[in-house]
């Protein structure tokens, strides 16, 4: 039996013969071969309810452990509009509105005109490898804090200011981002777009709540700094996830901006010039040169840091050997004034000696 119906095998003969076809075969006989074969023309459009539950999923993946009330059952989108695939309002017009009316600025300022924004030291720069974002996105924590142990910038960022903790950032990895902070990395930074680390928080592929709360806990100012396109970190978040952020916001609301009769103080970062700060560096900073090993691979933290410690045991030594240098040279000077006195002495009693 063939496989092609007799509706089509009759255009097939018909433009076989020359002849010119105007009208497909009756019964959809042609899209019923095509979709025999090649299994339609595309995926299928998921359904409402398909997309909340996938969306409840994504938000069981991330942790509400700053906030002990939170949980997956909390976040049921009893605020979406069932007409509607996303709610009413951004996270950000939300988040005005909400901070207004319990009396604080929401006035927005250029991340690029404040100190948030700052050029690379050349220990971040020399600690930026792309071996070290192989290994967050593997989650790789406890390779990432050895090294980071060694002595590399727990700033690290290339010459765009694109920084390892922003990629942990957007990628969701709380725990990294953690390792980070543990090492002491600062918060208050920005690359050459003007984007924060609150910026790839709401930016990335899944909403990551514990990581908004980490960074928002050190730098809530990072809420109304806007990037070049003039957009802050909120405005980032994508269509689908309004309605979870919109709820979250609600759930920590008194946790981080309680009702205040005062206006809260401005960070003096916001009113500093941009390049007017520098990154600090660990207490047990590599040289550039044991950083970009480090970084590459090229040397593991062990041996970076065995390494650095001979270096220091050299340079302690040749300290010592300068000081005992200098102390001979001291004493040689002590015994010369010393021969000295004893000769004006040695004269003095041989001329007492002399008879009248």
């Amino acid at each position: 039996m063939s496989r092609i119906p007799l509706e089509l095998q009759a255009i097939f003969v018909a433009s076989n013969k020359g002849e010119e076809v105007h009208k497909p075969p009756s019964n959809r006989a042609a899209f019923k071969v095509f979709k025999s074969i090649f299994g339609g023309f595309g995926r299928r459009k998921r359904s409402t309810e398909n997309k909340r539950e996938n969306l409840k999923r994504i938000a069981s993946q991330s942790s509400f452990a700053t906030v002990s009330t939170l949980g997956v059952d909390d976040f049921s989108g009893s605020s979406h509009n069932e007409n509607n695939e996303c709610a009413p309002v951004t996270p950000h017009e939300h988040l005005e509105v909400l901070l207004k009316a319990r009396g604080y600025c929401t006035e927005r300022y250029s991340v690029l005109q404040t100190a948030f924004f700052n050029r690379p030291t050349p220990l971040q720069l020399a600690s930026y490898d792309t071996k070290l974002i192989q290994l967050i996105k593997s989650q790789d924590e406890q390779k990432v804090r050895e090294i980071l142990a060694s002595g590399i910038s727990p700033n690290a960022c290339n010459i765009h200011g694109e920084s390892l903790i922003h990629k942990a950032c957007r990628l969701g990895y709380h725990r990294l981002v953690r390792a980070f902070t543990d090492f002491g990395a600062d918060l208050a930074i920005s690359d050459a777009q003007g984007r924060t680390l609150l910026h790839d928080t709401c930016w990335g592929a899944r909403p990551s709540f514990q990581t908004f709360s980490l960074i928002v806990d050190r730098q809530p100012e990072l809420l109304f700094l806007a990037d070049c396109r003039g957009a802050c970190p909120l405005e980032y978040v994508r269509k689908d996830h309004y309605v979870f952020w919109i709820e979250y916001l609600d759930q920590i609301a008194d946790k981080y901006w309680p009702s205040t009769q005062s206006t809260p103080k401005l960070s003096y970062l916001v009113k500093q010039e941009p390049h007017s700060r520098q990154i600090g560096e660990p207490g047990n900073a590599l040289s550039l040169e044991l950083a970009a090993m480090v970084a590459s691979g090229r040397l593991s933290p062990e041996e970076a840091t065995y390494l650095a410690k001979g270096d220091e045991e050299d340079s302690v030594s040749g300290e010592e050997d300068s000081l005992s240098d200098d102390d001979e040279s001291t004493w040689n000077e002590e015994d010369n004034e010393d021969d000295e006195l004893l000769a004006d002495l040695c004269g003095i009693h041989s001329l007492s000696s002399i008879p009248v």
